[in-house]
């Protein structure tokens, strides 16, 4: 089966580490493994050869889960007065790569970066709040294989309470060539919904490229909770009309990268 590439970013708030090792082992328990997983600390949780980064990895990860080996690099974003740093923990089949922006950019760049600096053609977006059934990233690929289109291969929901989202929506693997062509999440987009932007984008200039895996079979597992961007921020833009001027702004001047 194809290669794939997890990215999860780590918002700003100390909620999303809390929640951070749960999600990256609903990832390393997938029936097809990925080939790497790379966070994106959108929030500078972690400081490049800092003691705290590295007993956090230590304490959440490699106690949590002491059969599990994995290579934890710390890179990407250098530093800009000692660069990167390497931390080999484990050496194994999948690597754990921590990458940190400059700056808060938010979750739609946080995105950006993790979908263009991974390895894969194939790359699935997680939330580090949220966690993936064991068997999703092999029906993603198995969907891919099956299609041979680059699109969006978006997932049924399960949220915390209960609900079945079955819908277009932001748990999705995305191939890179698609990434590419779409340019990514529009920058006016990181004020919410960012998914709904490109979902809007591709079903006017590219409905074929809009994949459901595996329908009604929830595959991806949303958490409720206060601290959650779309929460604070969806609200407010969404009454205030942002949100729809955006999407049909960056709708109707979509111009394509290139060619799919």
């Amino acid at each position: 089966m194809a290669d794939i590439s997890v990215v999860i970013p780590v918002g700003p708030d100390p909620a999303y580490l809390e929640w951070l090792p749960e999600c990256i082992e609903s990832v390393w328990n997938q029936t097809h493994p990925p080939k790497e997983i790379i966070i994106i600390d959108d929030g500078k949780h972690f400081a490049y050869d800092d003691p705290v980064w590295r007993a956090w990895i230590s304490s959440a990860l490699i106690d949590k889960f002491p059969s599990q080996k994995v290579l934890v690099r710390n890179s990407g974003m250098p530093d800009l007065e000692t660069g990167a740093v390497t931390y080999g923990f484990y050496n194994s089949n999948i690597s754990v790569i921590l990458y940190r922006t400059l700056w808060n950019v938010g979750v739609a760049d946080a995105f950006n970066f993790g979908v263009s600096l991974s390895t894969s053609d194939l790359v699935f977006m997680l939330g580090s709040d949220d966690k993936l059934h064991p068997d999703c990233l092999e029906l993603c690929v198995e969907s891919y294989e099956q299609h041979n289109l680059d699109a969006w291969y978006h997932v049924t929901i399960e949220t915390q309470g209960g609900e079945i989202v079955q819908h277009f929506n932001n748990a999705a693997m995305v191939t890179k060539k698609l990434w590419n062509w779409l340019g990514g999440f529009p920058p006016s987009s990181g004020v919410a919904a960012c998914d709904a932007v490109l979902i809007s984008i591709l079903m006017v200039h590219a409905p074929t490229r809009l994949i459901q895996v595996a329908p009604g079979k929830p595959l991806y597992w949303a958490r409720e909770h206060n601290h959650q961007d779309t929460r604070k921020n969806t609200g407010y833009y969404a009454e205030s009309g942002v949100i729809e001027q955006i999407r049909n702004m960056e709708t109707i001047r979509f111009s394509p990268v290139g060619t799919l």
